[in-house]
């Protein structure tokens, strides 16, 4: 066996070469695209390691194909010298333990925990090795990108974000409160539930005949009870099914009533015919997140939720199960009661 000089530093460029290529392409290729811009928005330092790689990381199928080639090569050629300056298979027992061990093992083990700091720092190598090998990387992550498609990222479900804000609540290092985690997670589980899930039900709730005069004794009844909207129904129309009023014909607004005087006891369908309001109506089924928009959208803070019901003679009703108001629904999405003066 004569091993020259030229020959150890030979063996020790390639065993760092491999360890380079084999450490970045688990490294780089395990950043997240995605998770790359995520981080870039915060302030640490992650966040500008971040902003370089992310250029690289975007190669995809270039990067895959460089660091391999490159990877492949290096191996390749370290077994051969082994070969040359020892008999065939000392060469490749060594060949291989220092594959293994300096080449895979040892890389891949640093770069799995530091794969943004590393992919920070040999930015400059990685970029001249894709224009390096780019004659022979480039095509075959071209037909990559054509056979299999570009690289889009990794992306959440509703179900799968709410286990990622759980898991960052509970996680003591986390800068995510209690509070804020609880709101995320309402609003994710927006998604999922309908109007039935969260209304007052209809014998709960409290409303008012057209018919009804405003009297001191009403106005009185109607202020204690704290309601800023009140549905108003109709007294002549009665639900065969559930023997109550079930025909709401408007929305009363109790700041309509600052300036009346009770002596004059004017009944609240006049209030109704000087201030009309839409009535939001809405199915049990409902979803909530459509009910968002509906709210925000200015037609209305109230909604009053209906059900068909078989009348048992082949034909189906329509009777009020509830209304929805956009307290309930903020409450909803925060996880708390909101507690007023009235409550």
């Amino acid at each position: 066996m004569n091993i020259s000089v030229l020959d150890i530093i030979l063996i020790i460029l390639l065993i760092c070469l491999s360890g380079l290529f084999s450490g970045l392409t688990l490294g780089l290729l395990s950043l997240d695209p995605i998770s790359l811009e995520i981080i870039m928005s915060g302030n640490s330092n992650e966040a500008l390691y971040a902003s370089k790689v992310l250029p690289i990381r975007k190669k995809g199928n270039w990067l895959l194909c460089t660091l391999l080639i490159g990877n492949v090569v290096v191996n390749s050629y370290l077994s051969i010298l082994m070969a040359e300056i020892t008999s065939g298979t000392i060469g490749l027992v060594l060949s291989t333990v220092m594959i293994v061990i300096f080449g895979e093992i040892l890389p891949q083990a640093s770069c799995s925990k530091y794969s943004l700091l590393i992919g920070y720092y040999t930015r400059t190598i990685t970029w001249c090795l894709l224009y390096i090998l780019s004659f022979i990387a480039y095509p075959l992550s071209l037909m990559l990108d054509k056979c299999f498609g570009s690289e889009v990222g990794l992306f959440y479900s509703n179900n799968e974000l709410k286990k990622l804000v759980k898991i960052h609540e509970q996680e003591h290092t986390s800068e995510l409160q209690s509070r804020v985690a609880n709101i995320m997670t309402g609003a994710l589980n927006l998604e999922d539930k309908s109007v039935k899930d969260i209304i007052l039900p209809w014998d709960k709730v409290y409303k008012i005949d057209i018919n009804t005069r405003l009297d001191f004794e009403t106005l009185l009844t109607i202020f204690k009870r704290g309601y800023s909207r009140i549905p108003v129904y109709d007294s002549n129309k009665i639900s065969s099914l559930t023997n109550d009023y079930q025909e709401i014909v408007g929305i009363l607004f109790v700041k309509e009533l600052i300036l009346l005087d009770p002596e004059d006891e004017i009944p609240v369908s006049s209030i109704m015919n000087t201030f009309p309001h839409q009535v939001l109506k809405v199915s049990v089924d409902y979803k909530l997140t459509d009910m968002l928009t509906d709210f925000c959208s200015g037609k209305g803070h109230i909604a009053i939720v209906k059900q068909q019901i078989d009348n048992n003679m082949g034909l189906y009703e329509e009777i009020c199960v509830g209304i929805l108001t956009l307290e309930d629904l903020i409450e909803n999405i925060l996880q708390l009661d909101i507690i007023d003066e009235t409550d």
